[in-house]
């Protein structure tokens, strides 16, 4: 079990995790696969910069999710900023969502020139409760409709 203070960084390898994830401080995936089968782990602040986020279990975040890179993708997982946490998805680097979901019940801002490829049910979804602000010019692709949204238009409108 992972828990406590502190970081926990994976750098190039595989983790699996099975058990307790009960972080109070950051969890960064800078390269390597972070595999999550737990039915619930938690971290105050996520970072993915490189690298993937995978495994089938609930991860949630309570503070801030910064996705600049690498992929969610995995056994149909879910990764999710709880309310009152927020979710940036900003960079120039392709992201990508595999049988994988990314949920967003606090506020989000997705930003930059990057495209998110989304297939083999990879989800991104705003929950009741939830904002995300689509600036700049993003592209979700693959075998999902592209809606883009304006800055002024309600984001509970944006359906993917």
């Amino acid at each position: 079990s992972v828990g406590g203070a502190g970081t926990a960084l994976v750098s190039g390898a595989t983790v699996t995790a099975g058990g307790a994830w009960a972080l109070t401080g950051t969890t960064e995936v800078t390269a390597g696969t972070l595999n999550y089968n737990a039915a619930g782990g938690s971290t105050t602040n996520l970072t993915v910069s490189g690298g993937t986020i995978g495994g089938a279990g609930l991860f949630t975040v309570s503070g801030t999710l910064s996705w600049t890179g690498g992929a969610f993708s995995g056994s149909a997982g879910t990764t999710r900023v709880l309310a009152g946490g927020t979710l940036s998805i900003s960079g120039t680097l392709t992201h990508t969502l595999q049988n994988y979901t990314v949920e967003l019940a606090g506020t989000g801002i997705w930003t930059g020139t990057h495209t998110i490829n989304a297939g083999s049910t990879g989800t991104l979804r705003v929950l009741s409760g939830g904002t995300l602000d689509i600036q700049g010019d993003p592209n979700f692709a693959y075998n999902l409709c592209v809606k883009r949204c304006k800055p002024s238009a309600p984001t509970s409108s944006c359906a993917y």
